[in-house]
């Protein structure tokens, strides 16, 4: 079996390099592939180093790096000794900075400190949406991005972890005959709430299965007159916050997930 190295040298933890080399050895069948990694290599001599290592290796070079000096190193010197090198990331930088006419910063570990941050929003925005899920705390309807409202079992809460998972936050508010409207909605800025119906027959099925899980008895719960006065209900609430309403009825989360966020974008 051919065996093949593979060198990633990167100014950072090399993650990127190291996803993107995976991406394309995948590709390959009947191959063994050896990956070295190198990381945080911000220094001449350190990167000449490695690159003597790979003079008697012959491999193929990943990098990801930022700095202008040390690129020129590894390009004269793979080019002198026929090393196959691969640019990951600063094709993307140069062709950017030229459509935008703007600077890239070239700061090592930026793109992980970004990734970071994201991690945080997106686990703050859970948070969010499980404490002000189901109506909770009205306090959350003025804080949330997107504020949801339905009828029982229209997937408002799964919606909310989901969105949560892409780092907006959103508050739900259950819609019924019984329960009053919290006045919090009507000072909503237009545009962040959204309606969420379903098809009574689809319901009923979905309300009848919830009873059944629960070891319970079909009730007035999932009986279609009950879910079309619900829905009715909801109707004339959603009227008079002049929000978008989307029917849920065989569409999947990440789709309405999708369908939400274009909405509260626009």
């Amino acid at each position: 079996m051919e065996k093949l190295c593979i060198y990633i040298i990167s100014d950072s933890l090399g993650e990127t390099a190291e996803k993107l080399s995976a991406a394309g050895l995948c590709q390959f069948e009947g191959i063994e592939f050896e990956v070295k990694k190198f990381t945080y290599i911000r220094d001449a001599q350190l990167l000449m180093d490695i690159l003597l290592q790979a003079e008697s290796e012959n491999p193929v070079i990943v990098y990801t790096l930022l700095d202008l000096s040390l690129i020129a190193i590894l390009k004269e010197f793979c080019t002198a000794k026929k090393i196959y090198h691969i640019d990951m990331i600063n094709n993307a930088v140069c062709s950017i900075s030229m459509a935008t006419h703007l600077k890239p910063l070239r700061r090592p570990g930026h793109f992980r400190k970004k990734m970071m941050e994201g991690i945080a929003q997106r686990i703050n925005a859970l948070d969010f949406a499980i404490k002000y899920d189901d109506g909770k705390d009205p306090r959350g309807i003025h804080q949330a991005d997107v504020v949801l409202v339905g009828i029982s079992r229209t997937c408002k809460t799964p919606l909310g972890i989901i969105l949560g998972n892409m780092g907006i936050k959103s508050a739900s508010v259950p819609l019924a005959p019984e329960l009053p409207v919290p006045h919090e909605l009507f000072s909503v800025r237009p545009g962040r709430i959204v309606g969420l119906s379903h098809s009574p027959e689809n319901l009923a099925a979905v309300r009848d299965e919830r009873l059944r899980y629960m070891g319970l008895p079909s009730g007035n719960y999932s009986s279609i007159e009950r879910i079309r006065l619900e829905l009715e209900h909801a109707r004339k609430v959603m009227t008079c916050l002049g929000c978008p309403v989307i029917d849920v009825t065989d569409r999947s989360l990440e789709e309405l997930a999708h369908i939400i966020v274009s909405l509260v974008s626009r």
